[in-house]
Parts: structure tokens; sequence; C-alpha cells
């Protein structure tokens, strides 16, 4: 069941970028990840509200750090990449990050990174160059950039968990994160909301629920009834889902290589749960 679960919120993690794919090519994204963000915030909310505890100082802090991090800066990055390459190539690119993740986690809280960990960072570099493209020009640095923030922000947030609910913590980072997002996109291009039509918002609002509520949800589900070792792999297919869905929903074009750099990708990733 928890493989399950895992499995999909991997599929539904790949199917934002898809969605968003059409409106990051001609929409301000400080508005996107804004509208995206605080859809997800409100599906969350009457959920969280049921057994919300207050955080402490130590949790408020994470949360905001996190907040600026993963669904502020990473994700602007991330719709950037999307604008400027194909949703195949970005989100494996982008989901690399648990090989970031691995050494932070052995710089900065001493946790030694086992063999199997070592040899699926090599893999995950092997799928990287095998999906490096020049053409991809600046979509690949966003990506890059997405994954590197990405992984910081994962180590952070691992340390939010320990003592504050994943669900709650979750709520309290879309809901900090939309604000600031918000607060940007009225500073910073105010006139903007007016291009977007009634389906660009409601397609906006569709990739929040999916991501930030039903995604984050069924993940977090996951983790609670099932073992890490029963998650992780099976989280770890997003990049798989992206090909797949790029192919069909997009047309974009699945070469050999990009298969082959992506399937390194995955299989590294995985290595580094174990």
């Amino acid at each position: 069941m928890a493989t399950s679960l895992a499995l999909l919120a991997a599929a539904l993690a790949a199917l934002t970028p898809a969605i968003l794919k059409p409106a990051a090519g001609k929409l301000n994204h400080l508005w996107i990840n804004a509208l995206k963000l605080l859809a997800g915030f409100l599906a969350l909310t009457p959920l969280v509200l049921l057994s919300f505890k207050p955080p402490g100082p130590r949790e408020l802090a994470l949360g905001l750090i996190t907040a600026l991090l993963g669904p502020v800066a990473a994700w602007l990055l991330y719709l950037g990449a999307i604008k400027r390459g194909d949703v195949s190539e970005v989100v494996p690119v982008a989901n690399s990050y648990p090989a970031l993740a691995l050494f932070l986690d052995f710089a900065f809280r001493g946790v030694k990174p086992s063999p199997c960990g070592i040899l699926g960072t090599f893999g995950v570099v092997l799928g990287l160059w095998l999906l490096y493209d020049v053409r991809l020009g600046k979509a690949w640095l966003f990506a890059a950039g997405t994954a590197a923030l990405w992984g910081v922000n994962n180590v952070l947030f691992k340390e939010l968990v320990t003592s504050f609910p994943p669900l709650e913590a979750a709520w309290v980072r879309a809901g900090v994160a939309g604000a600031v997002n918000l607060s940007l996109a009225l500073l910073l291009a105010p006139g903007e909301i007016k291009k977007f039509s009634l389906k660009d918002l409601g397609v906006t609002a569709l990739a929040g629920l999916n991501h930030d509520a039903l995604m984050a949800g069924l993940f977090i589900l996951a983790l609670s009834i099932g073992e890490v070792y029963q998650v992780s792999p099976a989280s770890a297919t997003t990049p798989l889902f992206a090909l797949f869905l790029g192919g069909l929903l997009l047309k974009e074009r699945v070469s050999l290589k990009k298969a082959a750099g992506v399937g390194a990708v995955v299989l590294g990733v995985v290595l580094t749960g174990f």
C-alpha cells in the first residue's frame, strides 16, 4: 500500500510541470507560483486545522527558511527551466537533488553515506551527463539550480519534521511561501495578473491542488504507513513519469540517450536511499 501511494505521488509530481508548461511560457512566474501555492494551502487547511499544534520558535524559523528556499526560490528556477526546456529533460535534472542531499547530510549532520549511496551518486552524475545538451542552455542551469536548492531544503525539512508533524509542516511552508510569492508579485508585477484568463487561473490552481495538496498528502501518508525503504525508491520514479507524460501530453521527443539518462538518474536516486 505504501509503495503504491508513493508511486502515485511520484506520478502526480511529474504531472505538475506538464500542467504548468504552457502557462510558464507566457505568464509571470511569480503569479503562477503564488496562485499554485495558495491553492494547495487552502486545500490542506481543513485537514490541518483538525489537529493543528502551533509551532515553536525553532519550527517557525526552519519553516520560514524552507519556504523561502524550496517553494519560493527553487520553484521560480523550476518554472524558468520548464519554460525553456522539455519537461522530460528538466524534471530528471531537478530531481537529482537526493545525491546532493546525501553529501550535505554528511557535511553538516555527520551522516555517513552508505556504499549504495556513493554508487548512486555516480549513477546520478552519469545520468546528468547523458541528459546534458548544450542546446538546453539556461534550462539546464535553471534545473541544476533547482536541484541544488531542493537538496539543501530537503536536509532542513528533515530537521523540521523531527519535531513538527509533516502535514502541518507542509501546510505552514505552503502558506508562508504563497504569501511571500504573492507579496513579490504585487510589488514587482502588479499588472501581470490581468493576463491570466479564467482557464489560466483554473490550470494554475489545479497544479497547486495536485502538487501542494494531493501529492504532498499522499507522500506523507505513504511515509506514515510504510517504511522509508519502501517509499523512497517509489518516490524517485518521478523522472520516469515525466518522460512518459512529456511524450504523451506535450509531444516531446524521447530519444534512447534521453531514456538512458533518465534511467541512470532514477537508479542513482533509488540507490542513495539505501
